[in-house]
This record gives structure tokens, sequence and C-alpha cells, in this order.
């Protein structure tokens, strides 16, 4: 039933909650801002934040629930780590849930929190014991559990007849209310990464997430795509935040307030409402409502925006799929189960250093056994997982640069954005010159979103300063060629530039971390072939 229009007048005219102006504050001034908040207790660091760091942390204090609206790769998780550990070391806080959006989610979660925080996390993965784990994890009373959304509906969900509806008698995944509001009352802090994931308020994961966080009164939603092209979805994102205070308890009063209503046959009473299109005045207004409403819990931040530093530098740690895992293990038990005089020859080790990091990047080559040819065979990826994931969010929202070693990479990176529809370029030892200057204007010029390119290829002598975000999907094993190619996107002026690398085993952290001192692994695996031993 439609909502009286005298009702719908109150909500869009009611005043906007007051808001504070941190972003435009220095460093000082925050930290004084945190402190005055805090009974004077200023904020330690495990490591340095930037400013836009410091300045969330100020406003998620403030706001006590907060959603942090951070582009991708702008230190999202570093902040909320930074925003847990003072809520905690300040007493406002006892234990906290953190869920993340997928299992490639936790991992940088569990990556992230040695290095920024001295926080004790307890990390849960799905598995048929999922439950008993989670009780026996509480029982050691950690700061914070983290899981993921998957494995939140392991535990809390059950199997149950449909009572109404066309579907009644079918079976269907319905909440473990019981199980829901015992364990809801351990936590009292709530941080929902890639919070746009659970838009859909009819889904199982958020009646499972509106149960868990009841009790939490500091609350954080993070996410660097809020709401794509519909923003009706921001309505479920800040009910986990405040119940309903901001945009209404009702999504159907949301849509009729923001909406225009619309003819559409299979819906209800056949009416739907839509958001007015962009570009035209009732889009404008509506959209500057919408914020003002959100405006006392929202923090939005850019990549343009961060202007203290001009590159951003991080490791994304993933770990290896089950048949990655199960290779990498064979070809170093199979090269330490050589003799001796084998397994110490340079060729010997040269071929297991390129096995290992062939097998780190999905892949790995097997031989025929009919014919003795050798062919690569497709291994499970954890970097093309993850690449999914990101950029299925994301879209060509920015520009990015992607090198890699292996022209197999190469080919199926190509595949991976023709898959997700993204445009994008190759540049390898195959590409035709004058397609290489093509590819590099266009990118140049906006109109391809992404650069694909053999870091021996595309790291020397082009121009790539578009660049929002370079990734090393395969680092360069060479100091010099691996410096080469950094420095292709930095003449971008005060832009900052953010740089991954993607490490997904063991070796490709080593030579990460040897480059860094300006040396090759793969000159010290010459030198002394045990270390092979130590990759596992």
């Amino acid at each position: 039933m439609p909502t009286s229009p005298a009702a719908i007048d109150r909500f869009l005219q009611a005043k906007p909650r007051s808001t504070i102006d941190i972003k435009g504050k220095g460093k000082e001034w925050s930290l004084d801002f945190i402190a005055r908040m805090s009974n004077g207790v200023v904020p330690r660091f495990k490591t340095p934040p930037r400013l836009s760091q410091i300045q969330g942390l100020a406003f998620g204090v403030w706001a006590q629930r907060v959603l942090w609206y951070w582009d991708p790769r702008t230190g999202k998780t570093k902040l909320s780590l930074d925003w847990l550990s003072f809520l905690i070391a300040t007493d406002r806080v006892q234990r906290a849930l953190i869920i993340a959006h997928a299992p490639i989610g936790i991992d940088e979660w569990e990556s992230q929190y040695r290095v920024h925080s001295d926080l004790r996390i307890e990390f849960l993965r799905s598995g048929p014991d999922a439950w008993d784990r989670l009780c026996d994890a509480l029982e050691r009373a950690p700061d914070a559990v983290c899981t993921t959304w998957s494995t939140l509906q392991t535990i809390f969900a059950e199997m149950r007849p449909v009572q109404r509806g066309k579907k009644v008698g079918k079976n269907k995944l319905y909440p473990n209310y019981k199980k829901l509001r015992a364990v809801a009352e351990f936590f009292d802090c709530a941080i929902i990464d890639e919070i746009h994931k659970a838009m859909n308020n009819e889904a199982l994961r958020f009646k499972i997430a509106t149960e868990l966080v009841q009790h939490c009164r500091w609350r954080a939603g993070l996410t660097g795509t809020p709401f794509g092209r519909n923003p009706f979805v921001l309505w479920a994102e800040a009910f986990l935040m405040d119940g309903g205070d901001a945009l209404s308890t009702s999504k159907g009063f949301f849509e009729e307030a923001f909406g225009v209503r619309t003819y559409h046959h299979f819906r209800p009473g056949n009416i739907q409402y839509v958001f007015p299109k962009p570009g035209t005045r009732q889009h404008e207004e509506r959209m500057a409502i919408l914020k003002g409403k959100l405006q006392h819990m929202m923090m939005s931040l850019s990549l343009s925006e961060i202007q203290d530093t001009n590159v951003i530098a991080g490791v994304t740690e993933l770990s290896l799929l089950p048949k990655q895992r199960a290779a990498y293990r064979h070809a170093i038990n199979g090269y330490i189960e050589l003799k001796k005089g084998e397994r110490t020859s340079r060729v010997a080790v040269e071929a297991i250093f390129l096995r290992l990091r062939q097998i780190a990047s999905g892949f790995t080559e097997v031989t025929d056994p009919d014919t003795d040819e050798k062919h690569l065979l497709d291994l499970d990826c954890a970097k093309l997982e993850w690449l999914e994931e990101t950029f299925s969010d994301i879209g060509d929202e920015f520009s990015v640069v992607i090198f890699h070693d292996y022209t197999h990479s190469g080919e199926r990176l190509m595949r991976l954005f023709q898959k997700l529809k993204i445009k994008a370029g190759w540049i390898y030892g195959g590409t035709p010159m004058g397609q290489r200057r093509q590819l590099i204007d266009r990118f140049q010029a906006g109109d391809l979103p992404v650069i694909i390119s053999n870091a021996a290829t595309g790291g020397t002598a082009i121009n790539l300063s578009r660049a929002d975000w370079l990734i090393f999907y395969e680092s360069p094993p060479g100091v010099i060629s691996r410096k080469q190619a950094e420095s292709r996107p930095l003449a971008r002026g005060e832009r900052p530039l953010v740089m991954d690398d993607l490490v997904s085993a063991p070796i490709e952290q080593r030579i990460l971390d040897f480059a860094k001192e300006g040396k090759s692994f793969l000159d010290a695996l010459i030198g002394d072939p045990d270390l092979i031993k130590e990759l596992g």
C-alpha cells in the first residue's frame, strides 16, 4: 500500500543531522580532536598513518557508527584496525565482529592485522565444525572474530519448509535466531567489509548480520563502491549501521520517497520505484537529500584526494588454492629428493625457481606420457580469483596497469577482463610496434581502462602516467627490471599512485624481500640451493 504523500514530505524535508568537517583539518587538529573525545588519550599507531587515515579515525570516533566510502586501495583496512585498536585501548569496546566479504578477504585481513595492529583476532573459516570453532574462539575472549558471509550462513542458517506463498512445502534456508541472539551478546562492535555485498535486504546474509550487530554501539561499514548505478542499495548499508534511523526502517517507504513510480509487469501490483535518471534536476535534488541524511555517518575519500604521499605501496597476500598448494609442495618435495649433485646444479635451481613461480600464478608445465610433449596445465589461481572479485566491484572506474612475467599469465589476464567486459589491451613481445603505440595512446587518453603488459616489453621507455593503480601480477625477479617497471607511471606530478604486489607463495615474498635490498633471490638460490627447502 502506498505511503501518504504527507509522510513522505515530512521525511524528505526533515532537517539533516549535524556533522563535522574533518577532511579539511590537519594532523595535529585531528589528533587533538580525538584526544578531546577520549579523556585526553591520544591514539598510538603501530604503522604510520596517512593524514587521510587520521582524519578517518577522528570521524569514526566521533560518529560511532560510520560508513567509510573510500576508493579501493586507500587504506580502509588499516583505518579499521586503528579504529578498533583505539576503541579497545580506551575501554569503549570489548569484542568486535569483522565480516570479510569472501575467503580472499579474510586472507587480506589476516595479513594486514599483523602489520598494522597488536590486536588478538581469531579467524574463522568455513567447515562443518564452524559452529564449534566459533564457540571455542569466543571462550578464548579475543579482541575480534573475523569471518566471512559464507561461514556465517553455514553457522546460522537452518533448512525449514516454506510456510506460505507459492513455494509452500519446499525447503528453504532461514536464519537460526536462537543461535544468532546467543552469539550477538558477545559483540559490542562490528566492522563489515565491502558492505555493499549485503545490499539485498531479503537475502539471508542481511538478516543474519542484522541480528549479529544488534548489541553493537560501534559499527563501521567499508566499501569503495557503495551503490554503483542504483542508490537504493544504500538503504541496506545504512540500516546495518543504525537500524533504519537515517533512511527509515522500511525499504519500501525509502524507495517511495526517493524513487519515481513506474509500471512493471512482474512486480506485485505492477508497480516499481526507480531512482531518477542521472543528469536530471530531480536526480540532483534527491542525491543532495540522500547525502544530507547520511552525512552524520558517511565519510567518502577518492584516490585523487590523497596528497600526502606519491606512491601508496602494498603487498596483497593471498593463500594458494588447494590444487596450487598441492602442486607447489609436490614440486619442492621432488627437488629435495634429487641427488645432491643434481640438486645443486644451476639448471636444477633455475628449473625449480621457474616452476614454483608459475604455480604461484596458477599454471604448471606437464608432460604427456604418451607423446612426451610438454604443455601448460591451468590450476585454480588465487590471484585471478582476487582480481575477478575486485574488478567485478570497481569495473572500469580506474586506470590500471598490470605487469606480468609469463606470456601464459598475460593470456589468462586478457580472458579474465573479456569475461568481465572491461576493455583491456595487452603489450607483450608479440604485439606489433604500431599497435603498442595505439594501446598506450588510448590508455593515456582514458579510452582504455586497463593495460596488461609483460614487464620486459612494457617496463621500459614508455609513459603510463595516467595509471591510478599499478599491479604486479608477477614481479620481475631482476632488480633493474623491477625498478624500470615501477617507474613507468611516475611522471604524474602530485597525483598519488597505488602500487600492489599480488603474492600467493613464499617464493614471491622472498623475491620482493631481496629486491628491496637490491639483490636477486635467484642469485641467492644458485649460491645456496638449500634455501629451496625454506620455501614450503
